[in-house]
């Protein structure tokens, strides 16, 4: 409580509040990596506040999610040093932070969040707003450029993309996902792993939202939305920075309606990116983070599924 209370000025917009009335607690029927639990928070005034409180550990991850996220990746307190460290003064709509607290020894994390109303990306289906969401990645991506650095990431925690982590997950996909793999794509794997990682190499080194998938991505209007909110940082990284895009644009989208996305990302690049004017090396380099994405997959332990077109995004 007393951490609620030392946040919500902030969520007002106010020094001092009167002080709490009622705080009411209910399980979320939407359900990330994690456990969520809505909070409605009502003042002695008669303000409210609608909160997400989500639970981080290790024991609260889903079967499914504790496969994905494996043990040497997570942190629990990762997520709250995004928010405190990057995004609350990012001006980029992200959702805030008003308390946080955990254990001593970090294992396991509570946070209380601003719920932020609207749709998840998956749910939509006018190109126009994914192409706003790509455009926000690029934004982020600009914005959060500095924090990319040493410092600011080992302050924020964040995971680091790089030859090792890739050089790895090829390894785990040759090896776990074997049974998966036919044999002319498992000796392309192996063949073209150096280049896909040259490729990687050569990019630029971005702050990653790290899992930007569909579902983590919510818009307040379906149609014409003013705030893109990515959620679930709990992943954020360092690395190139079209990883976010390939999962941004990863499903069944035909290549026409994936291009015309992916562009919706390049026009909100500042004039000096070189992918403004070459949108063939930009392609080619999407296509490169598609791969490496596609690879994880195929590498995750066997009860993670991979997606039905991971295979297909081999194809460089």
């Amino acid at each position: 409580m007393q951490a609620l209370e030392a946040g919500l000025p902030a969520y007002f917009g106010e020094r001092e509040l009167p002080g709490i009335d009622t705080v009411e607690l209910h399980p979320s029927a939407h359900r990330t990596s994690f456990p969520l639990e809505e909070v409605q928070v009502t003042l002695v005034d008669g303000r409210r506040a609608a909160l997400l409180r989500k639970t981080v550990s290790r024991s609260s991850l889903s079967a499914n999610a504790a496969a994905a996220k494996r043990e040497e990746c997570f942190d629990a307190r990762r997520e709250v040093a995004v928010y405190r460290e990057l995004l609350a003064r990012a001006g980029l709509g992200t959702a805030r932070l008003v308390a946080a607290d955990g254990t001593p020894d970090g294992s396991a994390v509570w946070m209380l969040l601003e719920h932020v109303r609207g749709v998840e990306m998956y749910q939509v289906g006018a190109i126009e707003t994914w192409r706003a969401a790509a455009a926000w990645l690029a934004a982020m991506h600009e914005r959060l450029a500095w924090a990319a650095a040493d410092g600011p990431a080992s302050r924020a925690r964040l995971l680091t993309q790089g030859p090792d982590v890739w050089r790895l997950s090829i390894q785990r996909a040759l090896g776990s996902g074997h049974a998966t793999l036919p044999a002319h794509t498992r000796d392309r794997l192996a063949a073209s792993r150096g280049t896909v990682i040259a490729m990687l190499e050569s990019m630029p080194v971005r702050v990653l939202h790290g899992d930007a998938y569909a579902s983590n991505i919510v818009v307040d209007d379906a149609l014409a939305p003013h705030r893109v909110c990515a959620v679930d940082w709990e992943m954020a990284s360092r690395g190139p920075a079209l990883l976010d895009l390939a999962a941004l644009t990863s499903g069944s989208w035909s290549e026409t309606a994936a291009s015309v996305i992916a562009d919706g990302y390049v026009d909100a690049l500042p004039p000096s990116s070189p992918w403004r004017d070459d949108r063939r090396a930009f392609q080619t380099a999407l296509a490169a983070c598609r791969a490496q994405l596609a690879v994880q997959w195929i590498g995750r332990h066997p009860a993670w599924l991979p997606p039905p077109d991971a295979l297909d995004r081999l194809e460089l």
